[in-house]
């Protein structure tokens, strides 16, 4: 992103065409710390960054290896747009049989299940 040029009035403003080498051309304004203001964010939370990246990273790879996995890239990618969609988003789907997994297995635990389908 280029750093904002100062601000000028319409009929100050020098000819678009020219070039910025030019004497005439803006000066890029001094006052502008956003860039300062953004680099040091990053460099302050680059080890969040580059979580977030490398999670972002992980669920387009699930999406692949899903697609791969069904032989079905139609099917799996892109996700739904949004919760209205006729399409279901594996991904969810599969989230919410591993938490009805685990909830399930938990219940076997507490009430015994397992011995009484099984046995001693």
């Amino acid at each position: 992103m280029e750093q904002k040029r100062k601000s000028m009035c319409p009929g100050m403003r020098p000819n678009e065409a020219e070039n910025d080498d030019d004497e005439n051309a803006p000066a890029f304004d001094n006052d502008d710390r956003f860039h300062d203001e953004m680099k040091e964010f990053v460099d302050e939370n680059k080890d969040d960054i580059q979580s977030i990246a490398k999670d972002c990273f992980n669920v387009f790879k699930m999406y692949k290896e899903l697609a791969i996995y069904f032989d079905d890239a139609r099917s799996v990618y892109p996700p739904p747009r949004s919760d209205n969609d006729s399409k279901v988003d594996l991904l969810v789907v599969f989230h919410h049989l591993a938490k009805q997994v685990v909830s399930h297995r938990e219940e076997m635990r507490q009430d015994c299940l397992r011995d009484l389908v099984c046995g001693p």
